[in-house]
């Protein structure tokens, strides 16, 4: 290649430029990782604190426990787990855990999901020669937690949790519930309820887990991410825990943005 009007040692300078610039690596850009504090990746601590860790949450083999844990340290609780468990000579036993965020500004990763078939009624005749009657029996289906008063809370939304895998970007748009979530439920159904007799009808119900309420793998590594409205502004962080059992969570990790 020949270059005029410039003397070797200026045309080989200007050949070596020429070829750097046409060997030149070309590489596409990549968008940034979200950073700030509208978002968090989970299981990184560069930008969380770990404020509670290596807790077990158990209750009696009959009975039930409530751990509540203060994230923000404001003295009042955010979240809470509670685990019951029943014995009965018809039912045998049984236990549940569920989570629930203390107050309105606290929230779990999570979506509200429509099941249409969240209720139904089976209807049985039983009769002989001399007499008949029917037991009309009541299922109910949803993702709720049991409630105090052994009583149901029905509708057609159910909650369901969302798990996060370490590594993922949780964002402060992302989807959140503020409802209590069932975690574990063994059996996957209740107890059978008689309810009452009227006009030789008995009338039972059920509570069962027909639709896919999304648990968490038993003995397997979980994330759950949660919103906070703290002093400073909304926080995001994640809980990391163990489902053991129907009786027993591992927690291992609960972490919070650093504000």
């Amino acid at each position: 290649m020949r270059v005029r009007g410039l003397s070797g040692l200026g045309a080989y300078g200007l050949m070596a430029c020429l070829w750097v610039a046409c060997h030149k690596d070309v590489s596409i850009e990549l968008p940034p990782v979200p950073v700030g504090s509208n978002f968090l990746m989970v299981g990184d601590l560069s930008n969380a604190e770990i404020v509670y860790s290596d807790v077990l949450v158990q209750s009696p083999y009959v009975g039930s426990i409530e751990q509540g844990f203060d994230i923000d340290g404001d003295g009042n609780s955010d979240v809470r787990f509670v685990i019951r468990a029943y014995q009965s000579l018809g039912a045998g036993h049984s236990g549940h855990a569920y989570i629930a965020p203390m107050h309105q500004g606290m929230s779990l990763s999570g979506t509200l999901s429509n099941d249409t078939t969240y209720s139904k009624t089976v209807i049985t005749v039983l009769s002989s020669s001399q007499w008949s009657a029917e037991v009309r029996s009541s299922y109910l289906y949803g993702c709720r937690p049991f409630l105090d008063s052994m009583t149901y809370s029905i509708t057609a939304e159910n909650p369901q949790l969302s798990w996060f895998e370490p590594g993922s970007h949780l964002s402060i748009n992302s989807d959140f519930l503020t409802d209590s979530v069932r975690l574990i439920e063994q059996p996957t159904s209740s107890m059978l309820m008689i309810n009452g007799v009227v006009n030789d009808t008995l009338y039972t119900s059920q509570y069962s887990n027909h639709i896919d309420c999304n648990f968490p793998p038993l003995d397997e590594l979980t994330y759950l991410g949660f919103r906070l409205t703290t002093a400073s502004g909304p926080a995001l962080g994640w809980i990391m825990f163990t489902a053991l059992d129907s009786q027993r969570i591992a927690i291992h990790q609960i972490a919070v943005q650093r504000q």
